[in-house]
């Protein structure tokens, strides 16, 4: 850990008059996301060490050496891809601001393209400062909304901005697979048969009951009901072929009946 880049922010704070911040001297990579100082945290700036290429100020760009090798842009980027999937992994994190003073490809778009590829939809980009012109560099589908600055192209020192929200939960957890959206028209088509034939089942046996010596079917019936202890379904019918009329005592009897076994039913759904 550089303690002497510690104590320089640690002035930095002081001189903005800031109460709200702690300096912790810590590896970033192995902060746990449990621990109970960061486990309710919601939102994270995520500067961390890169090529530094953007920075006009410096003495290499007054001489000319502004080159960096490919071998440390590569550990640099290896190192911030996990710095900042490290930070999207944070329990409550709802947003993190990814940012370097670099102006390499490797550094930015890269690595938000690297860590958005292994969140499975957790995570998307939201448009920084839409008014400002130079945009990320359209590398991945939503590059643009990210932002750049360099000496070249907005006369300021080199930058990269890159804001992720957090998906709500109801869009990424309930929202079926493709495979499944394209098998609802099947299943759908296969319920409503299942259904049709049933009604005609019912309609051919009705119409046969009525035709069988003039009687005529009484019928008291309850709709089906879903039983938590069997998890089937069941269904009651009550039915008594006669050619008179139902006497005023046959039919208490039969709402009597009823009522009790739909008292039965609805005790076995609600335990």
């Amino acid at each position: 850990m550089d303690k002497k880049r510690l104590g320089t922010m640690s002035m930095m704070i002081a001189r903005a008059t800031a109460t709200c911040a702690t300096v912790l001297n810590e590896d970033f990579l192995s902060t746990k996301h449990t621990d109970d100082r960061f486990r309710n945290v919601e939102c994270i700036l995520l500067d961390p060490s890169c090529s530094g290429s953007g920075i006009a100020s410096r003495l290499d760009n007054i001489t000319g050496v502004q080159e960096v090798s490919s071998e440390r842009l590569s550990k640099l980027s290896d190192f911030q891809v996990q710095a900042l999937k490290h930070a999207l992994q944070f329990p409550k994190v709802q947003r993190v601001v990814y940012s370097t003073c670099s102006v390499h490809e490797q550094e930015n778009e890269e690595v938000v393209k690297s860590a958005l590829a292994e969140l499975g939809g957790t995570f998307t980009l939201v448009p920084v400062l839409p008014a400002w012109t130079c945009r990320g560099r359209k590398v991945f589908k939503d590059g643009a909304s990210c932002i750049r600055a360099s000496p070249d192209e907005t006369a300021t020192n080199g930058f990269f901005v890159a804001l992720f929200e957090r998906v709500p939960v109801h869009l990424h957890d309930t929202a079926p697979a493709a495979e499944e959206c394209d098998a609802l028209p099947a299943k759908l088509g296969k319920k409503r048969r299942k259904r049709r034939k049933r009604q005609q089942s019912l309609k051919s046996e009705n119409e046969n009951g009525s035709k069988t010596d003039g009687a005529e079917e009484l019928t008291v019936s309850e709709p089906e009901v879903s039983s938590r202890c069997s998890g089937e379904t069941e269904s009651f019918l009550l039915s008594k072929k006669r050619k008179d009329l139902p006497t005023a005592e046959e039919v208490m009897f039969l709402a009597t009946r009823t009522k009790q076994r739909s008292k039965k039913v609805a005790e076995q759904v609600n335990r």
